[in-house]
């Protein structure tokens, strides 16, 4: 009979909560010489050799400019109708995410929202000075037709397209000059479309872009002329770039135009590598250099204090003006999240070369143990989502809440065909947002999810093979076809909840009542033979397959708590597996040497028989004689019998680990136990390399693989004894208390 099938989770949403898609400008427009659009530096970057894996650009992309009304389309029929629809003139029926939009959009539905970038050299071709009329024309085009098929606009003012002039004449954001044309092009962005646009950011993931464009140089401007000291510069002056925009809205359009404005900051999870005091301050120490880099001075006026101590001067100050205008300029809290990683601390003697960006950090990064990679070689692991969500609402407590505004797979997707069946895209946005959803029970405040992307787009340096969208972009045509997960975001929209099974997106289920179930049994079956003077060899071997099922219990066990985020209990389970696992091997091996002692047996009993026949034999036919004496058969070795140490509970670790397994999942089934059990699920964390990860800013510098090693299991004492002792019971077992797992 088929073990049960865990039951599925319903993951839902408040009726308030926000569904959007995000894209780029320069990542999908194309058309990046028409209707008098100046050059970006991803325009010059992209068109010099080498710098983009398989030499894509961004001159036609996905060629939105000429297809948006298409992709409008796209979005629309993907947001299916709102749950209730407004009346026509009317306000929306349920509350909005920004409250501010409610009364000066009234038919666009609350839920339904598209985050897009406006290209500031479409916009103003020189970065500064004249305006050009074709490109607002695009813009409040794209705006009204969003609007007309009531999806609300939220407008990025940048997302990594310098106009190439600011980047030759000021060096780019490492100048107070490019802070002040931003400036500049932003009022002409809120004088434009803020009577439609009610939500705003101001720039993309400032660390992202200084880091990959000012240090590794893989970005561009592609500069690496001072990694550990430009990148530092370059968020500074998008900081207050970002600052003196918002005042400017504030003071200016926000009160009558009713919207809203924040930053996207990026960041990825940092999980302690164990609970030593070094890795738990590296961990805090790494979130505050990556998240809290941005996030501090936005909430607390100043960067973080880890950072003043550790660059000193190389870290620019703010004045007290710049400070008053940082805080609080933000309206919620913009988080785009896709990866998390184990950190430890890095000792003095390991330090890295002082001009190497990650230095300054002082932290090893490892890979998450268990965990998948994406296509780009980044840890899929959702537990971060809710770790991350509840550190910044206990660090930050943001005002309007925690927008998601980034997040989703890239796939390797060689056709249409193949992309219609995108179903680790749908688990993986299932699987984050069911951890959202966590971190919202437990009360932090998260309004809103935007997936990235809602069509295939141009990666940045890594062009085109990676595909995030929602929709899939036939290059040669421009074709687009929506994905499966085009269809499941369809149904999320509408309905604001999902089911999910563990085996519908390969994840594991939490087995220690298994264990517990089956540990009894075997303790049970090991009593019952303590009275008996030996264990054939069948019976040893079936001992040995009972313990080796116990181990894989174990492992899985282990494997659902690295997907838990719980690495001290992953790494419990993996040593009781280990321990389990050896005295499998040795009941198996004295099982193997009791069978052929067995067979030895019996091949002497057969002469035995054979020598006695014939000397009836020889009497009946009167030749007389005596029968030879048989030789004396040796019984079992005492000393070789089996010697298993199943876990005992003195220390009430397991119990503890029961209970923090048990309010976290349900029991659910098992498959039956095999003959051949694997040797271990590939629980482990190697340590990354600047090669082993995408377009992160948060990535690791180039350095050895490093793996997680459970402690050498030394043999129970009791066991010690049993064998001194020369027990004659077939098996020696810790008993297992009442209380136990």
């Amino acid at each position: 009979m088929p073990a049960p099938q865990a039951p599925a989770e319903i993951v839902s949403f408040p009726s308030s909560f926000a569904w959007g898609t995000s894209t780029a400008a320069y990542q999908i427009e194309g058309g990046w010489q028409d209707g008098g659009k100046g050059l970006s530096i991803w325009d010059a970057f992209s068109h010099t050799p080498g710098k983009v894996k398989d030499g894509s650009t961004g001159d036609v992309a996905a060629d939105h400019l000429r297809r948006f009304r298409q992709d409008v389309k796209l979005m629309a029929q993907m947001s299916l109708k709102c749950a209730a629809s407004p009346a026509r003139g009317g306000p929306p029926t349920s509350a909005l995410l920004w409250p501010a939009a409610v009364a000066t959009l009234p038919r666009v539905c609350a839920r339904r929202y598209y985050r897009f970038s406006i290209s500031w050299s479409r916009i103003i071709p020189a970065g500064t000075g004249p305006v050009n009329p074709n490109g607002i024309r695009f813009y409040s085009a794209l705006i009204d037709e969003l609007i007309k098929h009531g999806i609300h606009p939220v407008a990025t003012l940048y997302h990594w397209d310098l106009p190439l002039p600011l980047q030759m004449e000021n060096d780019g954001w490492l100048s107070h000059k490019t802070a002040n044309a931003f400036v500049a092009y932003a009022r002409v962005c809120f004088e434009r479309f803020g009577d439609r646009v009610k939500h705003w950011i101001t720039l993309n993931e400032p660390a992202n872009h200084a880091v990959y464009g000012y240090a590794r140089g893989d970005h561009a401007p592609g500069r690496t002329v001072a990694p550990n000291k430009e990148p530092y510069v370059a968020v500074h002056y998008m900081l207050l770039a970002h600052a003196h925009a918002s005042a400017i809205y504030r003071q200016s359009f926000q009160p009558t135009q009713k919207g809203i404005l924040s930053i996207a900051l990026n960041a990825d999870w940092r999980e302690p590598l164990d609970s030593s005091a070094g890795a738990l301050a590296a961990s805090q120490r790494s979130l505050e250099f990556t998240l809290g880099w941005l996030a501090d001075p936005l909430y607390f006026g100043d960067y973080p204090a880890a950072m003043r101590k550790q660059l000193g001067a190389r870290l620019p100050s703010f004045t007290a003006e710049q400070r008053r205008l940082l805080l609080n300029s933000t309206d919620f809290f913009a988080l785009q999240h896709y990866s998390s990683l184990l950190v430890s601390e890095r000792a003095e003697e390991d330090a890295l070369p002082a001009d190497n960006f990650y230095s300054d950090e002082m932290v090893n990064h490892h890979s998450v143990p268990g965990a998948k990679k994406n296509m780009l070689n980044w840890d899929i692991a959702p537990f971060g989502m809710e770790k991350l969500a509840k550190w910044i609402h206990r660090r930050y407590a943001p005002a309007g809440g925690i927008v998601i505004t980034e997040n989703g797979l890239p796939l390797r997707e060689d056709s249409a065909e193949q992309a219609r069946h995108d179903a680790p895209r749908t688990c993986y946005i299932k699987q984050y947002l069911q951890a959202l959803a966590r971190a919202m029970r437990d009360g932090v405040d998260v309004r809103g999810y935007f997936a990235w992307s809602l069509i295939d787009n141009v990666e940045w340096a890594e062009g085109v093979a990676p595909r995030f969208g929602l929709v899939y972009v036939d290059w040669p045509t421009q074709r687009r076809v929506p994905k499966g997960s085009a269809a499941f975001f369809a149904r999320l929209a509408q309905t604001g909840s999902f089911s999910i099974t563990p085996a519908e997106c390969n994840a594991s289920v939490a087995t220690a009542h298994r264990f517990k179930t089956e540990a009894a049994e075997l303790q049970a079956v090991v009593n019952r033979s303590a009275g008996e003077p030996k264990l054939s060899a069948e019976q040893t071997m079936a001992v040995a397959t009972r313990t080796a099922r116990l181990a894989l219990l174990a492992e899985m066990q282990a494997r659902y708590d690295a997907e838990q985020g719980e690495f001290e209990l992953m790494r419990y389970w993996l040593e009781k597996g280990q321990k389990l696992r050896t005295g499998a091997k040795r009941q198996q091996q004295l099982s193997r040497q009791k069978a052929a002692k067995q067979e030895e047996e019996r091949r002497q009993q057969r002469e035995q028989e054979q020598q006695q026949e014939q000397e009836q034999q020889q009497e009946q036919l009167g030749l007389g004689g005596e029968a030879g004496e048989a030789g004396d058969v040796d019984g079992l070795v005492s000393e070789d019998e089996l010697l298993m140490s199943l876990p005992g509970e003195a220390d009430g670790e397991l119990a503890a680990a029961m209970a923090a397994d048990s309010e976290r999942a349900a029991a659910s089934g098992m498959p039956s136990a095999a003959a051949a059990v694997p040797s271990g699920l590939g629980l482990g964390a190697g340590r990354l390399g600047a090669d082993d990860v995408g377009d992160r800013a948060d990535a690791t510098p180039p350095e050895e693989l490093r793996e997680l090693q459970p402690a050498p299991v030394e043999e129970d004492e009791e066991v010690q004894r049993a064998t001194a002792a020369g027990l004659q019971a077939a098996v020696v077992v810790t008993p297992l208390d009442s209380e136990e797992l």
